[in-house]
């Protein structure tokens, strides 16, 4: 059986190994007849990769998504077409920076055909792209973390136009989908 030890242990056993070989031995001598000395492996000890880190440790770092906004509120308004399988909707999105002052937001928007994006206060329209499954909304100014933002974007939802994917749970993600 293998044996793991912490970090902190291996340190403490090479620098008790460090200490006992610097302090002062006696040696013992043994002077009695050969025949009954017996040598036995009482004990092992392992400890592998030292030097390039522990095995226990993942090499590679992934840190959590960097959140820079929070969503506060969300109003969808939608209307279904049943002979195509879409979902036609208009999402109102209120949102304001955590800390640091914002000017555009990334919002997941998978299969969806985007037809407005505009400020919901004013109206006005926003400029946006909508590449790889991800739709950024330039702000048009810089809101600061006192701010609230509210963005109205109008779409069409195609969720048999995506390929389906899934998991031993969930099945299917079709039907999963919306503006978030």
């Amino acid at each position: 059986m293998r044996v793991h030890i912490n970090f902190g242990t291996a340190i403490l056993l090479l620098g008790l190994c460090c200490w006992s070989a610097c302090s002062a031995k006696k040696d013992i001598v043994y002077t009695g007849k050969e025949d009954i000395m017996k040598e036995e492996l009482l004990d092992t000890l392992v400890i592998s990769d030292v030097a390039g880190g522990l095995d226990s440790l993942k090499a590679d770092y992934n840190p959590s998504a960097t959140l820079e906004y929070d969503i506060i509120h969300t109003a969808l308004n939608l209307r279904f077409d049943w002979t195509k399988q879409h979902v036609l909707g208009v999402a109102d999105i209120t949102l304001t920076p955590y800390f640091r002052p914002i000017q555009s937001v990334t919002l997941d928007a998978v299969g969806f055909e985007i037809h407005h994006v505009a400020d919901a206060t004013t109206h006005q329209p926003l400029v946006y792209d909508y590449k790889n499954n991800k739709l950024t909304v330039f702000l048009g100014k810089v809101y600061n973390r006192s701010q609230k933002a509210v963005i109205q974007i109008a779409y069409t939802a195609r969720p048999d136009a995506n390929p389906s994917s899934g998991s031993e749970a969930i099945t299917s993600d079709k039907g999963l989908l919306s503006i978030l």
